[in-house]
Order: structure tokens, then C-alpha cells, then sequence
């Protein structure tokens, strides 16, 4: 594995490669365990691009769930060098079934030194 390349990437506050191919795992898995969804479309141009982004953005709009995350740098942020996780839309049509808690969750667990922010309200279908 080429560290260097990584480190730089950290440096640089860009996503690489590996890391949106996490992200978007990580959507497509919550996606099925929670509503048991056999494949997942999740529409993402950055992720397309396959090159390293300073942001990555990422819709999914099905029956039962409605998101829509941004993760990299954030413009109103005390720290602007920091890597965020930014939830700006997120819907469920069941409700009081745990699901925006198991995703908060989730999205916490994988950003680790990451922070987390929901820039509009919780909402439902």
C-alpha cells in the first residue's frame, strides 16, 4: 500500500478513493440491513468522477428513506481544515422506528475524529 499518496491526501483534506468507496458502502449497507433493500442506487456525481474530492455528496431517494449527505470540508465550520459530516436532508416514512438513530450512529462510527452536523430538521414522509 502507498502511504505516501495517503498521507498527502490527508494533508491535502482531500476524500480518496478508498474512502468514498467506504462512504458509499456505507450508505448501501445501511440502506439494506434497515429496509432490506436488495441493491441500492445511491447518485453521487463526485463519486463517479473517481478521483480524489474535497467533497463528496451523496442522494438516495427510495420509497421508505430519503437522504441526502455531504462529507468533507464545510464552509460554516469553526475549523475549516477538518473533515465534516454534514446531514442536510433526512427522511424516513416510518416513523419512531429507530432508523435516523441507527444512521446518526453509523455515520458517528465511521467518522471517527470526523464531526457531525444536521444543518435542516429531521423530517417524514
Amino acid at each position: 500500500m502507498n502511504t505516501k499518496s495517503f498521507q498527502s491526501l490527508e494533508e491535502d483534506g482531500l476524500i480518496g478513493l478508498e474512502e468514498q468507496n467506504e462512504i458509499s458502502c456505507l450508505i448501501r449497507r445501511f440502506a439494506t440491513e434497515q429496509f432490506g433493500y436488495s441493491r441500492m442506487r445511491i447518485s453521487s456525481m463526485q463519486l463517479r468522477q473517481k478521483k480524489p474530492q474535497t467533497n463528496v455528496t451523496i442522494a438516495l431517494d427510495k420509497s421508505l428513506i430519503d437522504l441526502y449527505l455531504r462529507f468533507g470540508e464545510y464552509a460554516f465550520a469553526e475549523h475549516k481544515d477538518k473533515k465534516y459530516i454534514v446531514v442536510a436532508r433526512i427522511g424516513f416514512k416510518k416513523q419512531k422506528n429507530g432508523y435516523g438513530t441507527a444512521l446518526i450512529k453509523e455515520l458517528c462510527n465511521f467518522g471517527g475524529a470526523c464531526k457531525l452536523f444536521c444543518v435542516s430538521s429531521i423530517f417524514y414522509k
